[in-house]
């Protein structure tokens, strides 16, 4: 269990598969929660002309608990923007 304190997160992020970068990669089977909820922990991703991040990426197995997620994109015809679930694979397999 991972515990995030209140705040937006909106810099960083991950591509484990190579393609899409997003801001939030759980490639784990692990828990992340918020302290306080969703009305104040924001994860937020990316988008505009040039632009796509998704906000959350989760493998097999991995919780994200108590955030709103908001912004998030991905390239033209990808899906997914807030969280893409990596459903089938064994935690931690990209």
């Amino acid at each position: 269990m991972v515990w995030v304190t209140n705040g937006v997160y909106s810099s960083g992020g991950k591509a484990p598969d190579g393609a899409l970068t997003n801001r939030v990669t759980l490639d784990k089977a692990v828990t992340v929660q918020s302290v306080n909820g969703p009305a104040v922990t924001y994860i937020e991703g990316a988008q505009g002309a040039n632009c796509c991040l998704r906000c959350a990426w989760l493998a097999n197995g991995a919780v994200l608990s108590g955030f709103t997620l908001r912004h998030g994109a991905t390239t033209s015809g990808g899906s997914g923007g807030g969280v893409w679930g990596a459903i089938g694979l064994p935690a931690g397999t990209v």
